[in-house]
Parts: structure tokens; C-alpha cells; sequence
């Protein structure tokens, strides 16, 4: 889509600027020009004038500037033929707009989202089913007014009950199939039945995903996710941003939650600055997207090891963007809507805002939690782990604050520390998400060979925990950018099974939580009957495909291990957590 000159020029010319900018900001009239808050920087004192005769607007403290397509396109965070259109319709603006076939694709689908969520709306709030869901809801806390604020709907148990819907409404079958909202089997079924449905929205306010709960006695997953789609990439949205986004440039400060029920629970406390990472890595493009409201980026992430893991791989994120990380941690490793079932909404809100420190901070008190002064291991495993964030600040006062608190702590001279620093590799931590590149037929034809291997690896780790040990002493310097999802799940069924001696599933779906990235993966080898699991000659099978694509180095360190074997015959999967933490490098990929 693209608006020429003249179109810009007409819109600019039949837009009142003052009533614009009025209708976001309160605006004083001082002789010829209007005065208010500038919205693009924490403003006590009206900065902003605005020019009904000049047409522009301009800020004397930050400098922003513009007219008023500018204003709306940085105040919304939408692109600036975006803001225009939207002014044009607004204010009744004829214009004639060339549409491209990818951008009427676009719109297509995101009607077509629109009408999902409508639907789903309409049916909890207009059926038998719907009270069921919402005494759940209510019992949640879950009343009227966030029902509507986030659009919540319900899925009908029937069988195709959103398809018949959607076809009343002429949205086509393929684009119902590409939206991962319909599949075809011996007929056409709705994909989420019986579920409620959280809609979630992209930067500019558009449907372009679910996120479907169960609220009964259910044997399914406890969330299932809409599949990436053309207006659906995960690792470029945020659950809630566009509402988020214009409390978070009045209070200067975004959360970063893990779900979205964290979200709706800061909402709740009248916390309205909170987004969600909806189950994925943070990315350079989210934080892109929240350092142009706003450089003050808080995480809230669990407490947990895939929380402190997350916090890490933020670091180097946040500081490539000059932004100083800081952090929140929960007490009792609690989230903020258990937190606020236990607590109350005030004291959510006050935790939230009396209680940020900076993420090195946060992340030294967690390693010096497990340290033992008296046990020479443990002091090591707690200077390795301070090293290791420190290296990825890449901060010399920051290095030297930490340093000289590590010295004081463990009563070793900051010479030595220092000496020790210095020879310490920095961890290698992605800062983007792959993108996905066309492959060779042949190197595409090797990855799903081995991605079929680790299903089959993590079939045989389901059957039977003395699998997943088998797998560990035979592989266990396997990383791959190409595998990353299969290998994280892998370290997750590790954890799993570090505090159960047998698999089961609900108590597993509990233990990964909303990650929809595990879920997918288990869902997707449990019910792939193509996966065989028929003995140890397949199970060795797998195992050879998967040290196939073993790097040099791995294979040295494979052979070396084979060359002692008989002396580290059997390796307990319980010691497997702490050899991960102590060799194991970030992996090069966003989870």
C-alpha cells in the first residue's frame, strides 16, 4: 500500500491538528498556539505546543516534532500510512488508496480473525455453555469489565459450530485452514472447542492469534496456541502492547510479564503498562518496539530456572539498545495473579512499583541463595554464575561493583578474581530469532531426519526415564540451531524427571506450564504414529542419526568420554543439572 503526496497533503489539510492532538492530550490554549503534556517523554510541565495555522506540533523539551499523521503514527506506535488512513476515515476524507494483493491478503485474514473473536465473544456471553464458563471465570476474578477490555470469548463444544460462522460470513475456507482456526479431516472442524479464548493482538491493534484454556475436568493440554500464520509471527508480538503502550509512555516504565494471565492480574491492580512474551524468548523486536514508548523495561519473569535463564538472555538484548536491565522478583516464586489471588490488587501494585532492582543485582542474589562458604564447589559454581552475567553486561563499572562485592563475599582477593575474569570466555547469547531460510533440498531433507530422531528420543524419555539416560550417556554435547525447540524440551523432561521417577502427563503439562513451544512438541510426538518406539535397534538408530550432525569438537569430547567409559560407565540424570549449568553454553538460537 502506497499513498501518494497529494493524498498525504489532502489529509494533512482536512484534519483540525488541535482537535487531533486534543483528543489524546489535554490541551491549554496560550495566545496563538495550544500547550499540553508532551506524551513522548515523562512531561510535568506542558512542553507541547501545537500550531492550528502551521499545522505541526513540537515538543521544546524532548524535541519530537511533526504534523499530525506523525502525531498519531508515534502516539499509537503505527506506521505512518497507517495513522493517515485512519485519519482519513476518522474524518470522512475521500481518498483513493492503490491496495497491493499482499496487503488485501492481509486485511482478509485480520477480518477475518475479527470475526473469530466476535464469534467467541458473543458465545460466552449468549449461551448454556457460556454460563458454565462464566462461574469459572468469576471464580477467577475474572469479571465484565476485563472480559470486555481483553475481548474474552468461548470456544463451543460443538464440532464446527466457529466454521458454520464463518462461512455466514464468507471468509473462505483456505483462509479459515492458514488461520489455524479450521482443519480438515473427514470433514471441516473447528480446531478449539470447548475452551475459553483469549485473543491476542499485534502492535496495532489487530486479531491475529488465540490462546484457548480449558475450564473443566479435561484430559487435554491446559492451553492450546494458534499456529503461526502470515499475520501471526510470535516472536513479534506482545500480548497486550497496543493497550499497554500508551500507560506505559505516561508512567515511563513497561513490565514484562511471562503470560497472559499475568497481564490480565496487572490490569486487574490497575497496572496497565504490562505486556506479555506469550510463551516465547523476548527478542531484539520487542525490544525495538518497547524502546520506542519507552526505555525502562522491567522483567517480571518466574522464578524458576527457565525464568532465570530468560532473564539472562535478556541482558544483551536490553543493553545493545543502551537500555539498563532491572528486574522484579515475586516472593515465593510466585506470579503477579498468584500474587494477587494470595495478596490483593493494592499490594500487587505496590509490590510492582517499590520493588524494581537491577537485573545484576537480582541475578547475584539468586546465585548466592545456593552458596555454601564452606564447600569449595559451591563457591566456584557461584563465581561462575556471576562471571557469566557480568561477561554478558559488558559493563567495566558494572564489572568492578560486582568484582569487589564477589571479593567481599567469598574472602578471595580481587586481584585473583580479577586474574580469573579476564581468562573467562563471554557467553555466546543470541540476540534475534532466526530467521527461516529456504534450505538445500539435501540439508533440508538432513534436519527432518534428525528432527525425526529426537522425536523418537523423546518418545522412548516418555515410555521410560532410563531412556533419556541412555540418550544423555550416549549424546550429550548436542547443540544445533536447527534442533533448538527438541533439545530445550529434552532439558525440561530432564528437570521433569530429576523429581519423578515415572511420566505422567497431567503432572508434566503442569510442570511446563503455558510454554507453547513444549506443548506443541509433546502434543506433536504423542500423537505422531509415525514416530516408531519398537525397540533398542531403533532407539540406537536415532541416537546414530543424531551424532551424524555432532560437531568436530563434540565428536572429540563423545570420543574421549568412549575412551573412559568404563570408569564414568553410568551417569545419573540427577548430576545432569549441574554439568548443564557448569559447561553448557547459551545456545545460539531465541527459545
Amino acid at each position: 500500500m502506497a499513498l501518494s503526496k497529494a493524498t498525504i497533503q489532502k489529509i494533512m489539510d482536512n484534519c483540525d491538528i488541535v482537535d487531533v492532538v486534543g483528543s489524546y492530550v489535554s490541551l491549554t490554549k496560550k495566545g496563538s498556539s495550544h500547550f499540553g503534556l508532551c506524551p513522548f517523554h515523562p512531561d510535568k510541565n506542558p512542553s507541547m505546543s501545537v500550531s492550528q495555522e502551521k499545522k505541526i506540533f513540537n515538543c521544546f523539551s524532548c524535541g519530537t516534532k511533526g504534523n499530525v499523521i506523525t502525531f498519531v503514527s508515534k502516539y499509537e506506535n503505527i506506521p505512518a500510512e497507517n495513522a493517515a488512513l485512519k485519519l482519513a476515515k476518522k474524518y470522512n476524507i475521500k481518498i483513493d488508496v492503490k491496495v497491493d494483493p499482499e496487503t488485501q491478503k492481509k486485511e482478509r485474514l485480520y477480518q477475518a480473525m475479527d470475526e473469530a473473536a466476535n464469534f467467541y465473544h458473543f458465545y460466552l456471553n449468549n449461551s448454556e455453555e457460556g454460563k458454565k464458563a462464566l462461574e469459572y471465570l468469576k471464580a477467577r476474578g475474572i469479571d465484565e469489565e476485563i472480559l470486555k477490555h481483553f475481548h474474552i470469548g468461548l470456544a463451543p463444544s460443538g464440532h464446527n459450530y466457529l466454521h458454520q460462522a464463518l462461512n455466514q460470513k464468507d471468509i473462505s475456507i483456505i483462509d479459515q485452514i492458514d488461520l489455524g482456526l479450521v482443519k480438515q479431516g473427514n470433514d471441516y472442524y473447528d480446531v478449539f472447542r470447548r475452551r475459553i479464548m483469549f485473543p491476542i493482538k499485534n502492535h496495532f491493534g489487530r486479531t491475529v492469534a488465540f490462546s484457548g484454556r480449558i475450564y473443566d475436568d479435561s484430559n487435554e493440554p491446559k492451553y492450546i496456541n494458534s499456529i503461526e500464520n502470515p499475520i501471526f509471527i510470535k516472536s513479534e508480538v506482545l500480548y497486550n502492547f497496543h493497550n499497554a503502550s500508551s500507560s506505559a509512555r505516561q508512567a515511563d516504565r513497561f513490565y514484562i510479564f511471562e503470560g497472559f494471565m499475568d497481564v490480565i492480574a496487572g490490569v486487574k491492580a490497575g497496572v496497565y503498562n504490562c505486556v506479555a512474551t506469550m510463551g516465547t524468548a523476548l527478542t531484539r523486536f520487542h525490544i525495538s518496539e518497547l524502546a520506542n514508548i519507552t526505555k525502562n523495561i522491567i522483567l517480571c519473569f518466574d522464578g524458576d530456572s527457565a525464568g532465570i535463564a530468560a532473564t539472562k538472555r535478556a541482558i544483551p538484548l536490553l543493553t545493545s539498545a543502551r537500555i539498563q536491565p532491572q528486574t522484579i522478583s515475586l516472593p515465593d516464586n510466585l506470579d503477579p495473579d498468584d500474587y494477587l489471588n494470595k495478596y490483593g490488587k493494592e499490594a500487587l501494585a505496590k509490590y510492582l512499583n517499590d520493588n524494581v532492582i537491577s537485573t545484576y543485582e537480582f541475578l547475584y542474589q539468586n546465585a548466592k541463595k545456593y552458596l555454601i562458604v564452606e564447600d569449595v564447589a559451591s563457591i566456584d559454581q557461584f563465581r561462575q554464575e556471576v562471571f557469566g552475567f557480568l561477561k554478558l553486561a559488558k559493563n567495566p563499572v558494572i564489572t568492578d561493583f560486582y568484582l569487589k562485592k564477589l571479593s567481599q563475599d567469598l574472602d578471595i582477593s580481587l586481584e585473583a578474581l580479577t586474574a580469573s575474569f579476564g581468562q573467562v570466555p563471554t557467553p555466546v547469547v543470541s540476540t534475534e530469532v532466526q530467521p527461516i531460510i529456504p534450505t538445500k533440498p539435501k540439508k533440508g531433507a538432513q534436519i527432518a531426519k534428525v528432527i525425526k530422531a529426537l522425536q523418537g528420543i523423546i518418545k522412548f524419555s516418555l515410555i521410560d526415564k532410563e531412556n533419556l539416560e541412555k540418550y544423555h550417556n550416549k549424546v550429550n554435547s548436542f547443540f544445533d540451531n536447527n534442533y533448538l525447540s527438541y533439545i530445550s524440551f529434552l532439558f525440561k523432561l530432564i528437570e521433569y524427571y530429576n523429581g519423578n521417577d515415572k511420566f505422567n502427563e497431567d503432572d508434566f503439562l503442569q510442570y511446563i506450564g503455558q510454554n507453547q513451544d513444549f506443548i506443541d512438541i509433546y502434543e506433536e510426538v504423542k500423537n505422531n504414529k509415525f514416530i516408531g518406539v519398537k525397540g533398542e535397534e531403533e532407539f540406537n538408530d536415532y541416537i546414530k542419526t543424531i551424532k551424524g550432525c555432532l560437531s568436530d569438537d563434540a565428536k572429540n569430547t563423545l570420543k574421549n568420554q568412549a575412551l573412559n567409559s568404563e570408569k564414568n560407565k553410568h551417569v545419573h540424570i540427577n548430576e545432569f543439572s549441574n554439568h548443564r549449568r557448569k559447561n553448557i553454553k547459551i545456545i545460539k538460537k531465541e527459545e
